[in-house]
């Protein structure tokens, strides 16, 4: 599999998705966006792109002493939400568990399109922007080649 080929997998992975059309319909009034790339001087904006998910980045590792091909995709996704609950002593923003469920939507699409081992690795951050939550995250995935012979991939 070649880089481009995994990048419009995983795309058809979240957008065709029917768990993540159907929450964020029922949670948000409207399906998810997705995007390939972000350009920073133009970001998705709450009221039109929100909620969303983007294939932000991707590397690669290969070479001969290796028996297969690695990426590790950097993604992100967010929401937008102003409600807050308050019961007692604790304050609770709705969009940060609202952002953590698209997120493991978003993991759990691209592992059921089983693209070779897969794996979450890095640790998510919130970005502070409220009422926009947006959570970055990574997926590593190996595709195991069985021939030894030049460059995989």
């Amino acid at each position: 599999m070649i880089t481009v080929e995994l990048i419009e997998r995983i795309k058809n992975a979240l957008a065709d998705d029917e768990y993540i059309r159907n929450w964020c319909v029922q949670t948000f009034g409207r399906p998810h966006t997705v995007f390939i790339g972000i350009d920073s001087q133009n970001l998705p904006r709450p009221e039109d792109d929100y909620p969303f998910i983007a294939v932000l980045a991707d590397g690669q590792i290969r070479g001969t002493s290796t028996r297969g091909v690695s990426w590790e995709i950097m993604l992100a996704v967010g929401v937008s939400n102003r409600e807050e609950v308050e019961t007692d002593n604790v304050r609770i923003k709705t969009g940060f568990s609202q952002v953590t469920a698209l997120r493991e939507l978003a993991e759990e699409a691209i592992y059921t399109a089983r693209l070779g081992k897969t794996e979450t690795r890095a640790a998510p951050v919130i970005r502070d922007g409220y009422p926009d939550f947006i959570v970055q995250f990574s997926i590593l995935i190996k595709d195991i080649k069985t021939s030894r012979h030049g460059m995989p991939g």
